[in-house]
């Protein structure tokens, strides 16, 4: 008889344990009363990050890896060679760029498709105007010199840092640009109505 009560009551506990474990994963899961986070692009700052390269980056998360980054290149401007050890992807918004180390010239509405251990360097086409890319970056990239050594280490903190910085020099509060759930309260455009849009 006792060890039935027994039973009974560390089953009972164990489900306890269970729904207490359940609710902690929702918990903590849970989906925040905000369905999207808007980060105005007029307001957030760009980054130099070459010579006539100019880069913000609006989202940076610290659990995957992944960055954003909307590149705005002058004619002729270039990238340094870097090595990726993710995948990229990236959407041509204007102007047109490509790889010196390949044939393709990639012009507005064109998607690549960067495959980890790729190794390359940017250049802006010095006839198509200014060129506009978004970027879906993950892992680092490594830059390299002419004898192939590194010069440094980039990943989605250091980028993160980078628009941070940025935003500081600017004086503008970016709200924490890793975080898609906290809304960034200084880069949002005042709400309309339907009959304003």
């Amino acid at each position: 008889f006792f060890s039935l009560v027994y039973f009974q009551f560390y089953l009972m506990l164990a489900k306890y344990l269970l729904l207490v474990l359940i609710w902690c994963v929702l918990e903590s899961n849970a989906i925040s009363p905000l369905e999207a986070t808007f980060v105005n692009h007029e307001h957030l700052p760009f980054v130099n990050f070459a010579p006539g390269v100019d880069i913000k980056f609006p989202y940076s998360d610290p659990q995957t890896g992944y960055y954003l980054v909307y590149l705005r290149g002058q004619p002729g401007a270039a990238v340094g060679m870097h090595k990726h050890f993710g995948e990229v992807f990236g959407l041509t918004i204007s102007g047109a760029w490509y790889y010196e180390e390949h044939e393709w010239i990639s012009k507005a509405g064109d998607f690549v498709w960067e495959h980890p251990g790729s190794t390359h360097s940017l250049m802006i086409a010095e006839d198509e105007g200014v060129t506009e890319i978004f970027f879906i970056t993950s892992g680092c990239l490594q830059f390299l010199d002419d004898n192939m050594e590194t010069i440094v280490l980039f990943d989605w903190q250091v980028a993160y840092n980078m628009q941070m910085d940025a935003c500081t020099k600017a004086s503008i509060d970016c709200g924490d640009l890793t975080n898609p759930t906290v809304p960034q309260s200084s880069l949002r455009l005042p709400r309309k109505s339907k009959d304003e849009l």
